[in-house]
């Protein structure tokens, strides 16, 4: 099993490869986004509370603006 590399917005683990939807403010307005955890970012700490994960785009968001969906293969 993947290691966990943060906490979702429910406290729900995240690891690579799950798919989030993102409840970050600087989301846009529209349907809610949906990205899949490509793993830490470059300039994560992981003695922070709130860690930073890189997403298969490229973007980085947030571990607590994020929110796993059940189409994840790392759950249960």
């Amino acid at each position: 099993m993947k290691p966990i590399l943060g906490h979702d917005a429910d406290d729900k683990p995240l690891r690579e490869g799950d798919t989030v939807t993102m409840d970050s403010p600087q989301a846009s307005s529209d349907a809610p986004q949906m990205g899949i955890v490509a793993g830490l970012s470059p300039h994560n700490n992981p003695d922070d509370a709130v860690q930073s994960l890189r997403m298969t785009d490229g973007s980085v968001v947030y571990d607590v603006h994020c929110r796993r969906t059940d189409a994840t293969t790392s759950s249960h």
